[in-house]
């Protein structure tokens, strides 16, 4: 059980380090017809040791929409998510298995097509859900949090022309109190290049990305950079669709 736990949590936090949202389907946008993407992690120590995390699989429609997630060391530690979409194509339910058990649903509904609505269940229960209000572009402008029907946090969304995510505030419940920021620029594939995190308005950490690419223009290494120092290293395997 302590196995399947810790690879849940290097599961999902090797996911999350694509995040630009809360939805793993807006991490994985591709360029052209990928079919399967195997994704390694490693991380690194002060010291520059490093610590392989657990590799994971990403599978694809033909339409490039995100179907499932695996990750497993054997038949009985594993991590599965799979995602439903709506008759709009647009993504409706996420499902998530830790060995047999389901252990985590988030639905989505939608208004005038953007996200109105997340609920997250976990073991059949609500854990958190999360009212949305998007922009002209059907991304999400502004989110308030809660936990046990009480309001816990505000979140809102900065983006450029692009429809890059430039910067996420965090705020209390009255949203008066600034919590946390983060800060993006990005490169012209719309990959981030630096990322600045605060805590309040103190600055808590900065990060820079380096990337090689294949010739659809897709990432296959993505190295992460904590003052100068390597600390993330993600490598993805990327099969095409002929």
């Amino acid at each position: 059980m302590k196995k399947l736990h810790l690879l849940s949590l290097l599961f999902l936090s090797a996911i999350k380090m694509w995040a630009q949202s809360d939805s793993d389907v807006n991490y994985h946008q591709v360029n052209g017809s990928v079919m399967q993407m195997r994704v390694k992690t490693a991380a690194f120590s002060e010291t520059g040791e490093r610590h392989e995390e657990q590799p994971f699989t990403a599978n694809y429609s033909k339409d490039r929409k995100l179907e499932s997630i695996y990750a497993a060391v054997d038949d009985k530690a594993r991590v599965h998510r799979v995602y439903f979409y709506n008759s709009e194509g647009l993504l409706a339910t996420e499902n998530e298995k830790r060995g047999d058990t389901a252990s985590e649903t988030i639905s989505y509904k939608y208004k005038d097509g953007s996200v109105k609505e997340r609920v997250y269940m976990t073991n059949g229960k609500e854990s958190r859900r999360v009212v949305c209000t998007g922009n002209a572009s059907g991304k999400p402008e502004q989110e308030w949090h809660y936990k046990n029907s009480r309001p816990v946090e505000q979140h809102r969304f900065v983006y450029d022309p692009e429809g890059n995510l430039t910067a996420t505030m965090i705020y209390d419940s009255t949203g008066k109190v600034l919590l946390g920021k983060r800060e993006c620029t990005f490169d012209k594939h719309r990959n981030p290049l630096e990322q600045k995190r605060y805590k309040g308005k103190q600055l808590a950490a900065s990060y820079t990305y380096e990337y090689e690419y294949d010739k659809q223009y897709n990432w296959t290494r993505r190295v992460m950079f904590n003052n100068g120092k390597m600390i993330n290293e993600v490598v993805r395997e990327i099969a095409y669709y002929k």
